[in-house]
């Protein structure tokens, strides 16, 4: 019942308690934008001018039990985490996204789940009750579904059309996809 909310304007991650009590989470963060949580509530936070993923863990409080990782990436302004896990991060310059497995301690364990090209940049990720991973890639101007299990392009779904700048995506309990456009097309 948690709402966190990034707020990169002032370097800070808000939690709504479900009794609408605020605070802030997370310590040292420049700009933080994409967020995520797993079952354990534990936060992930991707912050684009760390280039890196913040973890904080269930109730920490103080910089000393968080953790922060770059997985090798640049501009990782997206995060999600399915029910088992496993950690979805993505990198806008980087045009791809990760997956980083529950328990993976370093980058030897890491897969690049989506990789479609320079003209790619994704963004905004959710993962649904069934393991699938929804991005929003702003490059290429479309949201896509890789079904869980799915190991390479032939088997990724393009969700919906005439996407302009698709930022965000959130996926609810019924398996509803709702897309944040950021500028959505003029028709002339």
């Amino acid at each position: 019942g948690n709402l966190f909310i990034a707020d990169n304007g002032n370097q800070r991650v808000v939690k709504v308690a479900a009794n609408g009590t605020l605070s802030t989470v997370g310590v040292g963060l420049q700009y933080p934008q994409g967020l995520a949580v797993d079952g354990a509530g534990n936060l992930f936070i991707a912050d684009n001018n760390l280039n890196a993923v913040v973890e904080v863990p269930a109730g920490c409080t103080i910089s000393s039990c968080q953790s922060t990782n770059s997985f090798g990436l640049s501009s990782q302004l997206g995060v999600a985490v399915d029910g088992a896990g496993d950690l979805f991060v993505s990198s806008f310059n980087g045009h791809e996204v990760l997956e980083i497995p529950a328990g993976c301690t370093s980058n030897a364990c890491q897969t690049v789940v989506y990789s479609p090209g320079a003209s790619s940049n994704p963004i905004g990720m959710a993962t649904d009750a069934t393991g699938n991973l929804f991005i929003a890639d702003f490059g290429l101007q479309k949201v896509v579904e890789i079904p869980a299990g799915c190991t390479s392009s032939s088997c990724q779904i393009t969700v919906g059309t005439g996407w302009s700048r698709p930022e965000a995506v959130a996926v609810d309990a019924a398996g509803n996809v709702f897309v944040a456009d950021e500028a959505p097309k003029v028709v002339e």
